[in-house]
């Protein structure tokens, strides 16, 4: 499986535990992680190791940068330029061309002080009589002193002046440039302040379990979908069931009584029966059943500590179940036969202005089976949404979709109870 790769660049020293605990994370959500301290990094025997870590940067498609108080290791000395900020313009570069992402994040501690200097030198410059009493080299000296978090001040500050592209900035203010991009620096404290920035910027949420039954799931929807519409001459998308939606609306009252349909309509609803409600049958749902039972989308209730049915669990299950009643009642010989019989009649087909009356228990199972169709597609919908976090769809679908003819008519007989009925019988 190709995974998306991620090279970790930082001094080793001061962020040890912290490079292994991203990697870890990073590595739970399926990415491959790039770093030069672990025995699995690749190198090649017959290169450099600086050369390794920047061939290893060519097939990165993520690059961290962590900074913090220490320089690290020189690549050249003479200009400044450390290991860290080798890859880090390397890196660069390759974002510029749109190759790779970067994210830079620096110690909140290493930024603070840096600000601090930063008002420090605009007060020496503004104060005439300290302008007076010290020298440059006097300035220089208070202004890069090491301290306990930063070991070259002034290194470590042109670094993330380059990082900021401060230069660029500043031409960019002064309408001589374009404003630079990719120069934007996360501060952390911890961890955390790291992984929250990473799930933006990586666009990810959840374990790689969650990751992985939400991508197939949405591949298998996207699949089903497919056979639940036709491409009309203009481009749009109509559904297959379009036809088959006037003799519903006709359908009315009880089962012993009768509705009025028009010819076209019912041979409309026959051509639905016959060709296609039997998509139904090649839905797909092996993604939805792993998904379903999973757990992962269960809601925990914290008063009382347990899991709970929610919104998205509960579209799943509405979606397994509707798929399932689609599939065995598109199979059922005698709608097929129903289904021909009303696009064979002569007197539909003669007469398609003309009006007919059916009793309902003739055409009861076709508009179940009509209803059970539109609700797998409003169903496909909102779990789609849903699994983007946009639960206004099953939310809305949970009080629009349609109960079964057949329930419809016990319901209002109050012959099925509610749920609040059954939970107290459960626990009587």
């Amino acid at each position: 499986m190709s995974k998306p790769k991620v090279f970790l660049s930082s001094t080793i020293y001061d962020f040890r535990d912290l490079r292994s605990a991203l990697r870890v994370w990073l590595e739970e959500y399926g990415f491959e992680v790039l770093a030069s301290d672990f025995n699995d990094f690749r190198q090649s025997p017959e290169r450099n190791s600086y050369d390794s870590c920047l061939a290893a940067i060519d097939q990165a498609d993520y690059f961290v940068l962590l900074v913090g108080g220490r320089v690290g290791g020189w690549y050249d000395q003479e200009k400044k330029i450390s290991i860290t900020r080798m890859e880090y313009q390397h890196a660069n570069k390759r974002a510029g061309k749109g190759k790779l992402k970067l994210v830079a994040f620096v110690r909140k501690e290493v930024w603070d002080i840096r600000e601090d200097r930063v008002a420090l030198k605009r007060y020496l410059g503004e104060d005439a009589a300290l302008d007076k009493e010290l020298s440059d080299d006097q300035k220089g000296k208070l202004l890069g002193h090491p301290s306990k978090f930063v070991t070259d001040a002034d290194v470590t500050f042109e670094f993330l002046a380059e990082i900021g592209k401060i230069e660029e900035m500043k031409k960019a203010v002064r309408g001589q440039g374009a404003y630079p991009t990719g120069n934007w620096i996360y501060q952390f404290t911890g961890f955390k302040d790291i992984i929250d920035a990473l799930r933006t910027v990586m666009n990810v949420s959840g374990g790689l379990r969650r990751t992985v039954l939400v991508t197939n799931l949405k591949h298998e929807i996207e699949e089903n979908c497919k056979r639940l519409f036709t491409v009309k001459d203009n481009g749009r998308l109509q559904q297959k069931s379009y036809g088959a939606s006037f003799a519903r609306q006709s359908f009315s009252g009880g089962m012993k009584d009768e509705s009025t349909y028009q010819g076209l309509h019912l041979g409309w609803m026959g051509v639905f029966l016959t060709f296609w409600a039997t998509d139904g049958t090649h839905m797909r749902s092996a993604a939805l059943d792993e998904a379903t039972l999973s757990g992962e989308f269960l809601d925990f209730d914290k008063p009382t500590g347990i899991f709970t049915v929610g919104v998205l669990q509960q579209g799943l299950l509405s979606l397994r179940e509707k798929i399932g009643y689609l599939q065995k009642g598109a199979t059922d010989e005698k709608t097929k036969v129903f289904g021909r019989e009303l696009v064979a009649n002569q007197q539909y087909k003669l007469n398609p202005d003309g009006v007919f009356r059916i009793v309902n228990y003739k055409m009861v199972v076709a508009c179940h089976l009509y209803d059970l169709y539109a609700e797998v597609q409003q169903l496909l919908k909102a779990v789609y949404r849903g699994l983007d976090g946009d639960e206004s769809l099953l939310l809305s679908a949970k009080s629009s979709l349609k109960s079964s003819l057949f329930e419809m008519s016990a319901e209002a007989n109050g012959e099925i109870p509610d749920q609040t009925t059954i939970r107290s019988w459960l626990h009587l």
